[in-house]
């Protein structure tokens, strides 16, 4: 497992926390892996590409012989001729409900995908995954029995806090050049983020002072923000600001007027979690996991309505009133998540899925 994207973040918050709760468990971590810290950690490199036959053939070649008790896979993509007992973390099914914004040949990376998925699921004693809204999903989808499923919800680091220092923020705008004011997007660039919707409705908001930060990787097979910025002549006033750093972050968060988050699907959603937690209002979709995910602390709209969501960004910047009440529900909503209680109930998950096996 490389330490790239949500996964790799996953993988390192809860294998940090993990040997708290399983006590007498001692880890093997394969791949190229995180490094959670000290711990009863040993670690075996894989050279392997993810998605790829190598993975599925080196894995379990470097697990053979290990006496692994069991054997978690943090994505769908488990190697299949491992022997050891199966847990899977399924963290959503874009692939299989957007095949459009696949690689080419799409249906090979379907076809890929959704067998993987069903193979993982079928043989996994236990399937983990961080929403209700994913566990429904593989039901209906995939058929998976949703007794099997247990729902292990992500968590919010401590380090999101809000920042009192006004003095501080502002400083932290100029030195980026972000203004002073901003509508801030944290994640990947891809085509289910509905980004485009996003700029066109930032350009009706009708507030020349201020900026579109997008912080996050773009993929260079999907060029439709950058040509949405083009169509709106929005120029300068939107940042491709690339990958901010966890120090950064908890700034960028702070300094935004309000995290926009208009998804057409999520499987979980931490961004509106984070900005909530340093007490930025928060503009996000009503698709899929993300209502469960914030509760009633967001403003949440169709994400395929662009006059719903300029009404809702400019509620959102303008409205003190809104905000502040905002403020105050997003800060208690945040607090309900932490990465030490998805470690808890992943270990009782395990636990689970360890019973029965001979000791």
């Amino acid at each position: 497992m490389r330490h790239h994207s949500g996964i790799g973040r996953y993988v390192t918050e809860l294998y940090a926390r993990l040997p708290k709760h399983l006590p007498r468990a001692e880890f093997v971590m394969f791949g190229e892996p995180p490094r959670p810290g000290p711990g009863r950690f040993s670690f075996t490199r894989v050279w392997s590409p993810i998605y790829g036959l190598r993975e599925q053939v080196e894995l379990p070649l470097r697990a053979a012989g290990r006496g692994l008790r069991l054997f978690h896979s943090p994505h769908y993509n488990a190697p299949l001729a491992v022997t050891a007992p199966l847990v899977v973390t399924v963290h959503d099914l874009i692939h299989i409900m957007f095949p459009e914004y696949l690689p080419h040949p799409r249906w090979l990376a379907r076809a890929y995908a959704r067998t993987q998925l069903k193979l993982a699921c079928r043989r996994a004693r236990v399937v983990l995954t961080p929403s209700a809204c994913t566990r429904r999903d593989m039901s209906r989808i995939l058929g998976v029995d949703p007794r099997k499923v247990r729902v292990t919800p992500l968590g919010v680091d401590k380090a999101f806090a809000p920042v009192p220092e006004a003095g501080k923020l502002a400083s932290f705008r100029r030195r980026h050049g972000l203004g002073e004011g901003y509508v801030l997007f944290v994640g990947n660039m891809k085509p289910h983020k509905n980004l485009e919707r996003l700029v066109r409705a930032f350009a009706a908001l009708g507030k020349p002072e201020y900026k579109l930060v997008l912080a996050g990787t773009e993929d260079p097979r999907y060029g439709g923000v950058r040509r949405a910025v083009a169509d709106q002549r929005l120029g300068r006033r939107v940042v491709f600001l690339g990958i901010a750093s966890p120090a950064e972050l908890r700034m960028l968060y702070a300094a935004a007027r309000v995290l926009a988050l208009p998804s057409l699907y999520e499987g979980f959603g931490l961004p509106p979690l984070e900005a909530m937690a340093c007490g930025t209002p928060v503009v996000a979709s009503q698709a899929a996991s993300l209502p469960e995910v914030v509760g009633e602390a967001a403003l949440l709209v169709d994400p395929l309505d662009e006059d719903a969501l300029a009404r809702a960004l400019r509620a959102a910047v303008e409205r003190e009133p809104l905000r502040r009440r905002l403020r105050k529900l997003g800060l208690e909503r945040a607090r309900r998540y932490s990465w030490n209680e998805t470690a808890r109930v992943t270990a009782e998950a395990l636990e689970e899925a360890t019973e029965g096996l001979a000791s």
